[in-house]
């Protein structure tokens, strides 16, 4: 096997310090994904920020970086509070539209929405969904994706990666419901 070799480090904590000291919610880096500058076109580097949990935070928000891993603006997105905020964020490649994920609700004032579809813009909302895919989530094209699941308890995991699109987001379901259907449908055990 070939040995893994870093071709290059882009240093994003530099920001950390300067984020997590303003009020905006910032507690750390999660998904990123290439996409382009809404203004300009350009190639940019695009991380996803976890949130405190609190009302007082209601948009999501998204860093732009230049591809050497220079902060550029904040991308903000008005979905209400989420538990951690974005968890995974990826690019359409047909569409040039972004989608990211978040944790289930656990507040009341928390959306029961947990998938979300936001044009190129960065800014606007094209569709959300009651979907949970908070452990990985990647953008095949042509309205395909690869979501993902995590089952059993700490000490005892394994998780699920499967096909989905559009119409299984609407359908909805619970990390534990959604479980459950995979499971059912894959697993001899449970039956056909």
């Amino acid at each position: 096997a070939e040995t893994l070799a870093f071709l290059d480090i882009i240093r994003l904590d530099r920001c950390y310090a300067d984020y997590q000291n303003r009020y905006c919610g910032f507690n750390g880096i999660d998904g990123i994904t290439f996409g382009t500058d809404p203004d300009t076109g350009e190639e940019v580097l695009l991380t996803a920020c976890a949130l405190f949990t609190d009302p007082a935070y209601a948009r999501q928000m998204i860093l732009q970086f230049s591809p050497d891993g220079q902060p550029q603006k904040e991308h903000f997105i008005e979905t209400g509070n989420t538990v951690f905020g974005i968890q995974n964020l990826a690019r359409e490649p047909d569409t040039g539209n972004y989608w990211f994920t978040t944790y289930e609700s656990s507040e009341p004032y928390q959306p029961k929405d947990r998938l979300y579809c936001v044009a190129p813009d960065l800014h606007t909302i094209l569709a959300s969904y009651p979907f949970s895919s908070p452990y990985g989530f990647i953008c095949r094209g042509g309205g395909r994706f690869y979501a993902t699941l995590q089952a059993g308890r700490n000490g005892d995991r394994s998780g699920y990666v499967y096909e989905a699109d559009a119409a299984c987001f609407a359908r909805g379901g619970t990390e534990d419901e959604l479980t459950h259907k995979i499971r059912a449908a894959f697993d001899p055990v449970m039956g056909l």
